[in-house]
């Protein structure tokens, strides 16, 4: 490939600073339009997967910096893979190409062993899932068990995926009525010293059924 996946670079594991998210956000649109150029070099017809709809929104916190950042790494991977997946066909097409030619002209040598096809398990960031996502939680203190068992039988379906993912991801479908007590939560997290529950997707659950 001719460029690296831009990755979030933290001066601190604590805190994401505005400049640090304005380098990463302006790395990532920088690789997608050169992605795009390779990509259309090689097939003008092939089609890009568009960048998920978090990286349109507007993050102010350094908790959600990095669960965004880990979602559009694992769909930077995915165009990649495209592009690696199109040069492997190009290569194959211009090889088939100069053996004609070559019949052609008498001139057949042997055909070369193809070369392997690339990979099609290259590692994708674990916060990449494919499950169908529960309903959110909007309050409703009756639905506070039903809503954290799916997301129990969701993280077994996406079994990689960290604690502080898992908390950060459930977090995401808050909303409603709960949506003061998210808030909350996510500051806390964000401090210096945040609670014990932060790291913990056991301790959160008791504290979020709490």
């Amino acid at each position: 490939m001719a460029i690296l996946i831009p990755l979030l670079q933290q001066g601190s594991p604590n805190l994401v600073t505005n400049a640090e998210w304005q380098q990463f956000h302006d790395n990532v649109n920088a690789w997608e339009t050169q992605a795009t150029l390779d990509i259309h070099a090689i097939n003008p017809n092939a089609v890009t997967q568009q960048a998920p709809p978090v990286w349109g929104t507007n993050i102010t916190t350094a908790t959600r910096h990095r669960g965004c950042a880990t979602i559009v790494t694992a769909w930077l991977h995915q165009v990649q893979q495209m592009e690696t997946n199109l040069l492997h066909q190009l290569n194959l097409q211009q090889q088939v190409a100069a053996a004609v030619a070559a019949t052609i002209a008498g001139l057949a040598p042997p055909l070369p062993p193809p070369p392997p096809p690339p990979p099609h398990n290259i590692p994708i960031p674990h916060a990449c899932v494919k499950a169908a996502l529960p309903k959110a939680f909007t309050g409703d203190r009756r639905k506070t068990h039903v809503f954290m068992q799916s997301y129990k039988n969701y993280f077994a379906l996406t079994p990689n995926m960290t604690d502080e993912e898992q908390i950060q991801f459930t977090l995401q479908l808050v909303k409603g009525e709960a949506e003061f007590w998210k808030e909350t939560a996510l500051n806390n997290m964000d401090q210096h010293h945040p609670p014990n529950w932060a790291n913990d997707w056991v301790l959160f659950r008791a504290h979020f059924e709490t």
